[in-house]
């Protein structure tokens, strides 16, 4: 069975109720659900981080079923546009779900997740197509992302094989999987026979703490905003003997944050590893060595072997000069097949063909390190003067210690937070500032809430129609 590779006695998955299954138990669960002879078609996993659901989309892949991992609270207008687009020939999830599944058929039951069979007809899927995964989380676009079975298969061994895991880990998987990172740590650390603990704890519930402490963690990885909690609730001063490895992705973390973290490590004995990758190159595609962090704050450092980047400006040239600003162009095994918007796309075969534009600019130092910027479409041009949208939300966070989101054009941008303690003319006088622009271009807008998608990520383009849920 795939990523069965631990010692037959070793636990593969454990969980916050303190279940858990041996690898030699997977191989066993394995064999027993290739015994039903299933015919390949797309399966939808409503998941929740949860052991029942790593095993779904394990069981589904190793018999060739096509998994599409969504939120098991997916918003149902969302859920209906994905089942009217994409008509799945099977739906995993737990059997007292909040969408009802009556009109079909029962066929398997794995704990508190059931296997049912839909009424949809088959429908062509290339031979390569493992998998599916959305970037929307649980609002958006239904597009998907189409993986391949060598994807899955590079991106696991790459990334476990960069980072240094081994069977002795205990990694935390507190990442909703059906985003690619929270997927990616559960994959990498099952090629590496680890053992893999399942939270579904929230990091503000003090149960997600003892979990980390009474099965004795020894990494936990966390996108920007999951430390950003986590050092407001004092991370720095636990009491954390067993944990060894601090994982960063999922964007980039604030400078000073960065910075704390990695000396934090440095002098506790454990190392910091920043990571970069998105959903189009199933996961991380770049790593900081742990030895860098401090010398190298804010850095993504370089590609995981066998990977590469290469850096291109606005005439489509690439960047040999350090220091210069230009697109990541990723190439690399991980680099999936493109996208769907239709399940006839389904049938499509690889149209990245192991090269992928991410849209982040980025320059590299002297020593080949690199450094995003920000997004190639959140730059705005004012009075002839190019501007980073995400270097204004880190000027004022950096300046303010709170939370801001820009949105803008070429004439006007805007800037939101939730503190309405904090004086509009004092924010706007600091940026006009430190940009060199009159105070007019800014407008700032107080909102309930920033929209954020599962991960933290700032949801702008809800900014920009007024949906701030």
């Amino acid at each position: 069975m795939l990523f069965c590779n631990g010692s037959k006695d070793t636990i593969a998955l454990q969980d916050v109720l303190g279940r858990k299954i041996t690898y030699k138990e997977l191989e066993k669960l394995g064999a027993d659900f290739s015994s039903k002879n299933f015919d390949r078609g797309v399966v939808f996993i409503l998941a929740d981080n949860d052991i029942e659901s790593i095993l779904g989309f394990l069981l589904s892949v190793n018999v060739r079923l096509v998994p599409l991992l969504l939120n098991a609270n997916i918003d149902t207008e969302l859920l209906n546009k994905y089942f009217n687009i994409y008509k799945p020939q099977y739906i995993f999830a737990k059997e007292e779900s909040n969408y009802n599944f009556k009109d079909f058929t029962k066929i398997y039951r794995v704990e508190k997740y059931s296997l049912f069979q839909t009424v949809f007809p088959k429908y062509c899927l290339n031979d390569e197509l493992a998998f599916l995964l959305s970037t929307s989380g649980t609002t958006g676009s239904p597009k998907l992302v189409r993986h391949s079975y060598k994807n899955l298969l590079e991106s696991a061994k790459n990334v476990s094989r960069a980072l240094q895991l081994n069977a002795k880990e205990k990694a935390l998987a507190a990442l909703p999987i059906y985003f690619t990172q929270g997927l990616n740590v559960v994959l990498s650390n099952l090629y590496a026979g680890a053992t893999v603990l399942v939270s579904n704890f929230s990091l503000m519930q003090k149960e997600f703490w003892k979990f980390v402490k009474d099965y004795k963690a020894t990494s936990i990885t966390g996108v920007p905003y999951s430390y950003e909690i986590m050092l407001r609730l004092g991370f720095l001063e636990m009491d954390l003997p067993d944990l060894k490895i601090i994982n960063q992705g999922g964007g980039r973390l604030n400078d000073i944050l960065f910075k704390r973290i990695a000396e934090y490590a440095v002098k506790n004995g454990k190392k910091f590893i920043a990571t970069y990758g998105s959903t189009e190159t199933t996961s991380r595609m770049c790593f900081l060595p742990p030895e860098l962090a401090i010398s190298k704050t804010g850095s993504i450092g370089k590609p995981i072997f066998p990977g590469s980047i290469k850096l291109i400006d606005n005439n489509g040239d690439t960047i040999s000069t350090p220091n210069e600003i230009g697109e990541i162009v990723y190439s690399g095994p991980n680099v999936t097949m493109g996208y769907a918007n239709s399940r006839e796309d389904l049938a499509l075969g690889d149209l990245k063909v192991g090269k992928h534009s991410t849209g982040d600019m980025a320059y590299f130092d002297d020593d080949g390190c690199y450094f995003i910027v920000g997004r190639k479409g959140r730059f705005v041009k004012i009075y002839g003067y190019r501007i980073s949208l995400d270097e204004i939300e880190k000027i004022l966070k950096d300046a303010f210690k709170n939370d801001f989101a820009c949105i803008g054009n070429d004439k006007k941008i805007t800037i939101f937070l939730e503190n309405k303690l904090l004086r509009s003319d004092e924010i706007i006088k600091l940026i006009s500032e430190k940009l060199g622009l009159i105070k007019t271009v800014f407008s700032v807008q107080y909102v309930d809430k920033l929209p954020r998608n599962s991960y933290g990520k700032i949801l702008y383009k809800n900014l920009e129609t007024g949906e701030q849920k």
